[in-house]
């Protein structure tokens, strides 16, 4: 019990509240064009949380809804638990390069249909389970 309302704390002391927009101010949030013809819908957004010491992933709802790249690089992120971006069904691109990541849980890419590029170098993964990346079925580059 201790440990949940721990973790509740956490993510609302990092949140500053909920909803559709960047949970942190130290996010940055970009219009994105897309390479296929250089349009896009004016809504994809490309979302920036880098050198945030953040501990774990910000909750998916925290993204705006047409997020099609998010960089989650150079933090302290340990583990990815099951879920952790589902919901961002238009992500194309995420990086997760140079974390403290050594778990990822099995399904932690779940919800993830448009996933294209996934960065997971510069971390301490040992152990990788095929369930892992279940449902990345648009992927080309890990």
């Amino acid at each position: 019990m201790k440990v949940d309302v721990l973790r509740l704390f956490v993510i609302l002391l990092l949140g500053g509240g909920c909803g559709g927009s960047p949970v942190s101010s130290d996010c940055k949030s970009y219009d994105e064009r897309s390479k296929s013809g250089g349009k896009s819908l004016p809504s994809d957004q490309k979302v920036v949380c880098s050198n945030m010491e953040l501990h774990q992933v910000l909750p998916p709802d925290s993204f705006p809804n047409r997020t099609v790249i998010l960089i989650l690089n150079n933090n302290k992120i340990q583990e990815l638990r099951n879920g952790s971006f589902f919901g961002l069904s238009t992500l194309e691109k995420l990086d997760l390069r140079s974390n403290m990541i050594s778990r990822i849980e099995p399904g932690a890419f779940l919800g993830l249909p448009a996933l294209k590029r996934l960065d997971l170098s510069n971390n301490s993964i040992g152990c990788l389970n095929v369930d892992i990346f279940k449902g990345l079925t648009n992927l080309i580059r890990l």
